[in-house]
């Protein structure tokens, strides 16, 4: 295994907002900064040299890659989900919140190997990464309950699946207000699932929404510090939107 030692200064300065991250980073006590970060390198689509580094909540992963190979680094957001034969599926999202390539993998040993899908031609790509000890600090990914408001987004390249939240805070103190439109891709319809506005109560960052009208589908909303997690709980879901149509997924809030 390669052995790192990194500050502070390493991850930011790979971001295009170094200075804001910095204050936010700073500003933050203790208890919000991230306790665990897993770190890799290797070469991404075209051989790119990259740095990918997560921290994880049960089934979730949130991070970011960034590239090395530019005179001012490039970080881009990463969120993903670990299955449950306990490999990865990770969309690495560019500025618009646009997905633009989707790493499918498994950690072995000091190695996550896998393939990458670009979301752009369609292609698949192999890599093996190499792990790495490095001492990162960034924000916690938790949520705080005052901070859920927000407009939530994701797109699955330029005609994939694209996915709405919304919340907004409500009179009453712990509930609000939210409503989702998922439309599938281009190529298969495209048809749509949505959930109209309604109000719910908070149980701490996330709450479970019992569906109106069907058979027992439940989903819960999970919210962390800048994105949500939309996940079915109970029943048969899937059967109660368009073909194809979900609104299962990771949104990632916009700025």
């Amino acid at each position: 295994m390669k052995h790192w030692a990194c500050v502070l200064v390493f991850a930011l300065a790979a971001c295009g907002e170094q200075k804001a991250e910095e204050a936010e980073v700073a500003s933050v006590a203790p208890h919000e900064l991230s306790k665990k970060e897993l770190c890799w390198t290797g070469k991404f689509i075209d051989d790119r040299p990259v740095f990918l580094h997560y921290q994880q909540d049960e089934d979730i992963i949130s991070g970011e890659l960034i590239y090395l190979d530019e005179n001012r680094r490039v970080s881009d957001r990463v969120l993903g989900i670990m299955q449950a034969d306990s490999s990865y599926k990770l969309h690495v999202f560019d500025k618009s919140a646009n997905v633009y390539s989707i790493i499918s993998g498994r950690p072995k040993q000091d190695k996550l190997v896998g393939v990458v899908s670009s979301t752009e031609n369609k292609k698949e790509y192999e890599i093996s990464f190499d792990s790495v000890d490095t001492v990162i600090v960034s924000l916690d990914m938790a949520g705080q309950p005052n901070k859920v408001a927000g407009s939530y987004y994701y797109q699955l390249g330029d005609k994939g699946y694209r996915g709405f939240l919304e919340v907004d805070k409500s009179a009453d103190e712990g509930k609000v207000s939210f409503n989702i439109l998922s439309v599938t891709s281009v190529s298969k319809g495209p048809s749509s699932a949505a959930v109209e506005r309604d109000e719910v109560t908070l149980d701490g960052t996330s709450f479970i929404y019992d569906l109106p009208g069907n058979n027992g589908c439940k989903f819960k909303v999970k919210f962390y510090r800048d994105f949500a997690y939309v996940k079915y709980v109970q029943g048969d879901c899937s059967k109660q939107f368009a073909e194809n149509a979900t609104i299962e997924g990771l949104y990632l809030k916009r700025q």
